[in-house]
């Protein structure tokens, strides 16, 4: 499989401290054979440098990786008021629509501003 540059780039700044992991394309739901050519739909595993397994939805992480309780950010949720309280659920439970938009609001052009990236 192979990843764009950007995919490549926030992957490695956000897994940065990681032990492995393993990146699959996201299936498109209701195929057996069929994955998502959009860019960052990607299902991460591993396990971290502490030992624990993890699994994630890379858009997801991508919105973790940055302060998501601002209100700019909450108020892109379909939860903003749980989001905007520390409540993760409200990014996890928002619509995949959602959760695109606030990845392509937050992400355009900041694969250059490596200081908005947490590394896990």
């Amino acid at each position: 499989m192979l990843l764009t540059d950007n995919e490549a780039t926030v992957i490695a700044r956000i897994y940065k401290n990681c032990k492995r992991i393993s990146i699959n394309r996201k299936p498109i739901a209701g195929t057996f054979d069929l994955v998502s050519d959009r860019e960052y739909d990607l299902e991460i595993e591993g396990i971290t440098n502490d030992g624990l397994n993890f699994s994630a939805w890379l858009p997801l992480a991508m919105i973790g990786a940055i302060n998501w309780c601002e209100p700019s950010i909450a108020n892109m949720t379909d939860y903003p008021e749980m989001t905007r309280s520390g409540d993760w659920s409200g990014v996890r439970d928002s619509r995949d629509e959602a959760i695109w938009n606030i990845v392509d609001t937050i992400y355009d052009g900041i694969l250059n501003e490596t200081e908005q990236l947490t590394p896990r």
